[in-house]
């Protein structure tokens, strides 16, 4: 019985992607190392205040499909893990003082609790 093969890349596509709720302006920027193209990728971040969020609109795992009133948008695409490591990071820097980013928390309980009010 022959088995189905299916085609892999021999090297995964590194990306940065930025997640937006339109109802809320909250938004999330991420980088990703995956064996799917980024645009079919359905990973959609890991961010500790990005879960929180989540978990207070109903959504509690991956298993639900794509998080409700979230949008994925690919940034950039980079040749190697370190470039993409390196752009995610000055993305987020350039955006430190904003109180709807995500990854932007000294206090990350007090933020959610104001973003959400």
């Amino acid at each position: 019985m022959e088995t189905e093969q299916t085609w892999v890349p021999k090297k995964p596509f590194h990306y940065v992607y930025l997640l937006h709720h339109a109802d809320t302006g909250l938004y999330y920027i991420g980088v990703r190392s995956s064996y799917n193209k980024p645009e079919k990728d359905l990973y959609f971040g890991s961010g500790s205040l990005l879960w929180d969020v989540y978990n207070q609109q109903g959504y509690f795992s991956i298993d639900q499909g794509k998080p409700k009133g979230w949008e994925k948008y690919i940034i950039a695409s980079f040749p190697d893990r370190i470039s993409a490591n390196q752009f995610e990071l000055q993305a987020i820097n350039g955006e430190r003082k904003n109180p709807f980013c995500l990854n932007c928390s000294n206090s990350k309980k007090l933020r959610l609790k104001q973003l959400l009010k």
